[in-house]
């Protein structure tokens, strides 16, 4: 699926600035407002989601963001050599984006996703 290489780039060039506007990393990408040594580069941005990185994302996305979406098969996705594992990535690196817009745009997307769900859920079944 096409989808999923640009929405993990998508999601990971929000971070990017993100981490850029809250003081964690300067303009070389080096850590300056973290519990890591100052002026460690910040290769990539599990560096930032990690508990020391220094960009707050509440501990539960923080943990989604670094299991389902930038693990290894995100990262084979991102650079084109993954086989397989598209279709749930492109779920898994939508939701991230719907939750970067909840925490850092004041949207609630996720509230209202949920409650979709639910209301979904709840309709009678019939054919």
């Amino acid at each position: 699926m096409y989808a999923c290489r640009h929405l993990l780039a998508g999601l990971e060039g929000a971070l990017w600035p993100t981490a850029s506007q809250a003081g964690v990393i300067n303009a070389e990408r080096q850590l300056v407002n973290s519990k890591r040594p100052p002026g460690l580069h910040a290769k990539g941005v599990n560096v930032l989601l990690r508990p020391d990185g220094g960009l707050e994302v509440g501990t539960s996305f923080s943990i989604f963001l670094l299991a389902g979406v930038f693990n290894d098969t995100g990262n084979d996705i991102r650079h084109g050599r993954a086989e397989s594992g598209h279709t749930s990535h492109t779920l898994w690196s939508y939701i991230g984006v719907l939750g970067w817009l909840d925490r850092f745009a004041g949207t609630a997307l996720m509230r209202r996703v949920r409650e979709r769900l639910h209301d979904e859920l709840r309709k009678p079944s019939g054919g």
